[in-house]
């Protein structure tokens, strides 16, 4: 592999990792609306969902082309492979050319974060509204069986 070569992959690693951070922004934005939503009783989920899916699935399209070009270049210095395994997973690695890859990566490991913990707490409501609902719907059925026994009797 020459250096042409080397640094266009590394290229690529950095251009997917950016798309990660912006389609986790994008995940971020979306799962705090979902929240909003989950505390409500009338809420409206499915555009949001597909929405938040098609980010996922973005983010799993970047996700396999980082593989991919991490491979090719393990292929030929599996010792930097080690060095740019390090940078993907948010460490130091003393490596100026990777310092950027480092940043974006923790910046995506914080939003990764913070959209699980968001998405914790709407997970919470939904299940809590999921409850309040069955609570009604076996009130609602009670009230109706006994109003109706009572008319029989």
């Amino acid at each position: 592999m020459n250096a042409d070569d080397f640094q266009k992959q590394l290229e690529i690693i950095h251009t997917c990792l950016e798309q990660k951070v912006l389609l986790l922004t994008n995940m971020l934005n979306i799962t705090k609306e979902i929240e909003v939503q989950s505390m409500n009783e009338d809420m409206f989920l499915d555009d949001l969902l597909a929405r938040r899916g098609n980010c996922i699935e973005r983010y799993e399209r970047c996700n396999a082309l980082i593989k991919q070009q991490a491979e090719r270049i393990k292929s030929n210095d599996e010792n930097y492979f080690n060095i740019l395994t390090r940078a993907l997973l948010g460490e130091d690695t003393g490596d100026d050319n990777l310092a950027e890859l480092t940043e974006l990566a923790i910046k995506g490991q914080e939003l990764f974060e913070r959209t699980k913990k968001i998405n914790e707490q709407a997970q919470k409501n939904l299940l809590e509204q999921r409850e309040k609902m069955k609570e009604e719907l076996s009130n609602f059925r009670n009230s109706r069986y006994n109003t109706s026994n009572g008319m029989f009797h």
